[in-house]
């Protein structure tokens, strides 16, 4: 009993860790993204990599889950709002709009690190 409840203790206490450096991570990069890519890289820390990389994607995971659940609704059970419909693709749009504008600064930040020949700081010596 007293092995699971150090296990417990541990795993919430590596859980806060992580919440703790991505929330400070997410806000990194946006006033210093070039900083957190090289030292997130530097550090090797995949984690905080593949969490950053979940939380940027989501809103389209969330678009492309929904949107076949939408058209099942429609198409097989017969469901059929048209109100729902036009916010639907309301939100669909804004949506794929936020996902390509994350996107874009996140891919500027990056050329802008290979334009400065930066590239060594996130080798993987």
């Amino acid at each position: 009993m007293e092995r699971i409840k150090k296990i417990i203790e541990l795993g919430i206490f590596f859980l806060i860790q992580e919440a703790w450096k991505l929330v400070c991570n997410l806000y990194g990069l946006f006033y210093n993204p070039f900083l957190v890519l090289r030292v997130t890289r530097k550090e090797r820390d995949w984690m905080q990599i593949v969490l950053i990389g979940i939380v940027i994607l989501s809103p389209f995971l969330l678009f492309s889950v929904g949107l076949p659940t939408w058209v099942v609704g429609q198409k097989i059970l017969g469901l059929n709002f048209p109100r729902l419909n036009r916010l639907a693709l309301m939100g669909g749009g804004l949506v794929v709009l936020t996902e390509g504008l994350v996107i874009l600064y996140l891919l500027y930040w990056a050329w802008k690190v290979i334009k400065k020949n930066h590239m060594n700081s996130f080798s993987l010596k």
